[in-house]
Formats: structure tokens, sequence, C-alpha cells
């Protein structure tokens, strides 16, 4: 591709010996992430109203591992589109670690997974962005499905790896995302939307935190001093 999706010449060795697979999945999440900038430029569909009933009702599951949820689109954070989490663990009594489902069809970041399921909405696990969510937030969202017992314990294993750098096969490590190295990357907006996107679910106590970040190419970072250029990123 040419124009706006170019990619500058990188003289970072690490960029240079990204796998071929890698890059060609970068090349696809770039040409979903242009897609995205495209739409949202058209008039946004009116969302649910605050007033609107909760989408749990009395008689569904309580929260747990496992559990899929989709957050009731009139919560902070979670409108225009749907927003899709994973409960990946309990986190003290009245809280669940959860990852969201990421909203393109390639995994991002080394922090994002592919799942293997076939549904658009659930095809990538997005488990940088865990947050700890309470129980009264998880509970009022609807219950979408779940996961299997493997595949649960495969996107714990991949959290773990994630925040704490736990070995994971090298099978699933190839179902992870491409890295992120250069400052003009699209990819630092991407982050900085997802963040804003779920922070006001996180339950502050014990926000999650460590390794699970990336670093922000702002206007004051120090990653744009250490760039040749301007140009576009893409390829």
């Amino acid at each position: 591709m040419e124009g706006r999706n170019a990619m500058p010449e990188l003289p970072d060795a690490a960029v240079r010996s990204v796998p071929a697979a890698q890059r060609r999945r970068l090349r696809r999440w770039l040409a979903e992430w242009e897609l995205d900038r495209a739409l949202r430029g058209e008039p946004e569909a009116e969302t649910c109203s605050p007033a609107a009933p909760p989408l749990a009702t009395a008689g569904e599951a309580a929260p747990a591992p496992g559990q899929i949820r989709l957050l009731p689109p009139y919560m902070p954070g979670a409108a225009p589109r749907p927003a899709y989490v994973l409960v990946l663990a309990a986190d003290g009594p009245d809280a669940y670690l959860v990852a969201p489902f990421g909203r393109f069809a390639e995994p991002a970041l080394p922090g994002e997974m592919l799942t293997g399921r076939g549904e658009p909405c659930l095809r990538v696990l997005c488990l940088w962005n865990a947050i700890r969510m309470s129980r009264a937030t998880a509970g009022r969202a609807w219950l979408a499905g779940s996961l299997s017992a493997r595949q649960q314990s495969v996107a714990v294993a991949a959290y773990a790896h994630v925040a704490r750098g736990a070995p994971l096969s090298a099978r699933l490590v190839a179902r992870m995302g491409p890295p992120l190295c250069h400052p003009f990357d699209p990819r630092h907006a991407y982050l900085r939307q997802e963040r804003a996107r779920f922070a006001a679910l996180r339950e502050p106590a014990r926000a999650v935190s460590g390794p699970l970040t990336y670093p922000d190419a702002g206007a004051g970072s120090e990653l744009r001093k250490a760039a040749e250029d301007r140009a576009e990123y893409g390829e």
C-alpha cells in the first residue's frame, strides 16, 4: 500500500527481524484500523438510555470465571459499540479480573491473542487491557456464553504470559499480535482509545498495573525524540 499507509524505513533491527507472518498480520490489522477510522466519520447510532432496564435478569447466573459477558451499552465506556468481556478469574470477594474482546479480527499487539472462535466479536482477546471489575458491574452484563475448561486455561495462561512474563508454548505465542516498536505507529492511538474506553469500568481499589501497559507516544514522549522522521506508519 502507498500514501498514508506507507511504512517508513525503520533502522531498529528488532523491527526488521519481525517474522513475515507477523508483518502480514500487521498489514491486515492496519487495513481494519483505516476502515474503522473512516466509519467513525459517520454519525453514531443512538445508544440506550441510562434509564433502560438492567440487562442481567434476577434468575441469570452470577459472574464466574470462563463466562463471556456483554456489557450494557449505556454503561460508562461501553458505547457506541457492543463490548464483550471474558471473566478470567475472581479477584477478591466482590470483584473479577476481566479482559475485553477486541473490535478487530486481527490481534494488534503481543498482548492480544487470537481465541480460535469464529464469532467476529470474539476473535481477539485483549489481555493487555484487563481490568478489575466489580461484582455489581459484571453482574449487570448479559451472560453471552462461556469458554470450555481448556479454552479458559489457555486464556489464563496467556494472561500470565502477558502480565508477568510466564512461559507460554510457541504455538500459543504465534497467536499473539506483532510487536510495537515505532513511536508513530497508529497502534499508540488505538491503545489510548481502548484504555479510555474501559477506564470508567475499572474498579479503583486494586487496578491492574505493571507490564500490561505499553509506551505512550504522546506529544511529550521521549519516544518521539528517537524517531528519524514523521512519516506515516504502515506497509
